[in-house]
């Protein structure tokens, strides 16, 4: 490993401390099995360390009530090796230190949330000032191209040298939650010799504030924007990359002079990691239907009906799940959503014509019969005593119901309803 990183299967041997004790004590950091673990070596006679994996899974003849001790685990380590320090937030005991008869010597496990690479060992990462994330697709989906070459049009060169330019990146502000903002640039490489160039255009979302933030309000704005492309791809997306900044820990040369803000690289399995290829995606909207105002109005609409939206786009998440599973998460999903419209309890079928009298001129069936026989699907999957609908008649109904969930989402947050009906091909997908 040449550099400050973990990948899938590696692992690190070094020194690690925490906020309660600062003496470094040796430890492994490893990423194994989908999980980033921290694993512990310590003698028994450490009161420190082994009351602390120990805990309350034993009972101590000296110490019944637990006070002369400290037995709380601190949500925060620090890591370093010859290769750099990591951060690591979000631990907790995975495997506890046994006792051993063969040595004097336990073990612990413990499952880290995040590890952060960084620079300065003494920086507490539990909160960020920053928080970049590049999504699958995002850059497709947002369309600023931060890449020209001289072939483009309209009037492409007719030279047979080939000019290739490169934009700054660009950043667009989205929210004023923790300044949420989508930015555009171009990932390139080129070696000092002859040989391969590497352009690629990339787009991430962004959130900075002059305060530190915990990572889960980070996380929340920046999910938010996830679920809007998921909305619109129909496909569960992964993450290529998550980088986070904290203004205590920048950016230095060797004399030690600032030159700008660090941005961390971040292990997690926190979120869906994917390698860093985009898949195809058929893309129901895109940006450029809906500008930054757009997606104001999807963060408001996510606050407004979180649990209706979660409960539909859970299926479409898990495509693995039953069939009828999926139909009773969209049936429960639409009744809420038709219950805030609405504004007063009434019947299933009540509530889904709630929703789909908004869109009713953008659908290509009739509102009052759709929710008839979702109602009666619904109802079908949901109880025993009910005869099993034919796959056929199901598959047609979680058909329809997506159908109308994601028209009247997009119709909500501003897409045109030209765009809506030209691109009717792109809601057949379950």
């Amino acid at each position: 490993m040449a550099k400050n990183d973990l990948l899938p299967g590696q692992s690190r041997v070094g020194y690690a401390w925490d906020p309660k004790i600062m003496d470094p004590y040796p430890a492994m950091l490893r990423d194994s099995e989908g999980r980033i673990e921290l694993v512990i070596p310590f003698d028994r006679d450490d009161h420190r360390l082994f009351r602390r994996y120990l805990g309350n899974s034993v009972h101590w003849g000296d110490d019944p009530d637990l006070l002369k001790f400290d037995y709380t685990l601190p949500d925060m380590f620090w890591f370093g090796d010859a290769h750099g320090f990591v951060s690591l937030v979000g631990a907790r005991l995975w495997s506890g230190g046994g006792i051993s008869s063969a040595t004097s010597l336990s073990e612990c496990r413990l499952s880290i949330k995040y590890a952060i690479f960084t620079g300065d060992p003494a920086v507490d990462y539990s909160s960020v000032n920053g928080m970049a994330i590049w999504t699958e697709g995002l850059g497709y989906w947002y369309g600023q191209r931060s890449v020209a070459t001289s072939l483009d049009a309209p009037r492409p060169s007719r030279s047979q040298d080939v000019t290739i330019t490169v934009k700054p990146p660009s950043v667009t502000t989205l929210d004023h939650r923790l300044n949420l903002g989508m930015r555009a640039g171009a990932d390139w490489s080129m070696p000092g010799r002859a040989g391969l160039t590497s352009i690629q255009e990339v787009a991430s979302t962004e959130t900075r504030v002059r305060r530190p933030r915990d990572w889960r309000s980070h996380l929340e704005v920046h999910n938010a924007v996830h679920e809007l492309l998921e909305l619109s791809a129909w496909s569960a997306l992964d993450v290529h990359r998550i980088r986070v900044m904290h203004a205590r820990d920048p950016h230095k040369v060797l004399s030690g002079d600032v030159i700008g803000d660090r941005w961390a690289d971040v292990r997690t399995y926190e979120v869906p990691v994917a390698s860093a290829t985009d898949r195809q995606h058929e893309f129901y909207f895109e940006y450029q239907h809906i500008g930054a105002k757009g997606v104001r109005s999807w963060l408001r609409l996510r606050d407004e009906f979180r649990r209706g939206i979660a409960a539909v786009m859970f299926g479409m998440r898990h495509p693995g799940m039953s069939l009828d599973g999926r139909i009773a998460d969209v049936g429960i999903g639409l009744e809420e959503i038709g219950y805030r419209i609405h504004g007063r309890r009434a019947g299933h079928h009540t509530m889904l014509e709630a929703v789909a009298k908004e869109i009713q001129g953008l659908l290509p069936f009739d509102i009052f019969e759709w929710a008839t026989a979702s109602t009666g699907i619904y109802n079908d999957v949901k109880h025993a005593d009910r005869p099993t609908p034919a796959i056929t008649e199901m598959v047609d109904a979680l058909r329809r119901d997506y159908r109308v969930f994601r028209t009247w989402s997009a119709w909500r947050i501003g897409v045109p309803t030209d765009v809506l009906r030209a691109r009717h091909w792109a809601l057949e997908k379950i």
